[in-house]
């Protein structure tokens, strides 16, 4: 059994075909845009799908096929969509994501076929292990001030990408990771067991070494903060003055942030090895998650909250992975 993870830009119910019905969930978003998991087995037949879902787009009704299957025993994937019985557009079989674009009538399929160290994860003392960092630290931050960067999209969430990073990272058992990007979440994507509720707003400042693999720093932001307006992070203010130019029309101008001004007090941290929390949920991330949030003043977190439009994704199953932590 696989867990497949997809997206489309229609209306989907469900049409079972062959296999085990699975376990499927759907959220959907502000935007419209449906994002679900289903859970099933590999298919026999190449030709055959797993599970039909019946869409209804923005012009066209129609179908898309999720198709899992194992080929010389490799699992891959296929996405295919049919709107009004013609057959419009099968996407590459590939070992972890395939896309097919309907073209006209606003459906389109996305389809990630997932490992078993997705992210986010719930946090925990009692599902964790503690380590010593004190004596030869392997996660030393590197970043240097200013860094400039400009908010190229928001959505799902608001992505502050760098323009010049060089020199600017974190290492991880001695290998260097360059800052790439900030991204925030809102509400939290990590959560934290005996919380009642997720954090108002998770920071990921992504990085990327030279093989390709990402690591990512977590940092929570929350309005228990008792100060001004003006005592806030410099960053977050100047980040809600650019979004609202672009709901306005306006061009975005560059953001000059000091990193560290971001960090919490307290350095403790969660460590484990996870996916990115977006398509296409690659399983190539180490996670360091800050434990301690940063507070800020409760207006700015409230504004904050309103740009984003899309759910968060649900927590993931930990699948027995290791999680170490600094602390008590």
């Amino acid at each position: 059994m696989r867990t497949i993870a997809w997206r489309c830009t229609a209306k989907p119910t469900w049409q079972w075909r062959s296999g085990s019905p699975g376990n499927p969930r759907i959220s959907v978003d502000k935007d419209g845009i449906r994002e679900g998991l289903i859970t099933l087995p590999p298919n026999r037949d190449y030709w055959y799908p797993c599970v039909e879902l019946a869409l209804q787009g923005a012009t066209t009704t129609g179908n898309a096929y999720l198709c899992y299957f194992q080929e010389n025993g490799v699992d891959k994937i296929q996405a295919t969509t049919v709107a009004q019985g013609v057959w419009l557009h099968s996407g590459d079989v590939g070992k972890e994501s395939s896309k097919s674009n309907g073209g006209g009538g606003g459906i389109e399929l996305e389809v990630f076929l997932q490992g078993g160290r997705q992210s986010p994860i719930q946090l925990s003392s009692s599902v964790s292990y503690k380590i010593s960092d004190k004596t030869e630290p392997w996660f030393v931050i590197k970043w240097q001030s200013p860094l400039s960067g400009v908010v190229v999209e928001h959505g799902q969430s608001v992505i502050i990408k760098f323009n010049d990073p060089r020199r600017n990272g974190i290492t991880l058992n001695g290998k260097f990771f360059q800052i790439d990007h900030f991204h925030l979440h809102g509400p939290a994507e990590h959560t934290f067991a005996g919380e009642a509720a997720p954090r108002p707003i998770e920071l990921h400042v992504v990085h990327v070494a030279a093989d390709g693999t990402r690591a990512v720093v977590a940092i929570f932001f929350d309005g228990s903060g008792t100060m001004a307006l003006d005592e806030g992070a410099p960053f977050l203010s100047d980040l809600l003055a650019q979004l609202t130019a672009i709901k306005e029309g306006r061009p975005p101008l560059p953001i000059t942030t000091n990193v560290h001004e971001l960090l919490p007090a307290n350095y403790d941290y969660y460590r484990y090895e996870g996916s990115l929390t977006t398509a296409p949920y690659s399983e190539n991330v180490s996670w360091v998650v800050l434990s301690t949030p940063k507070p800020q003043p409760a207006t700015i977190i409230e504004s904050l909250q309103k740009n984003f439009s899309e759910l968060p994704r649900p927590v993931q199953p930990l699948n027995n992975r290791l999680v170490l932590r600094t602390f008590d």
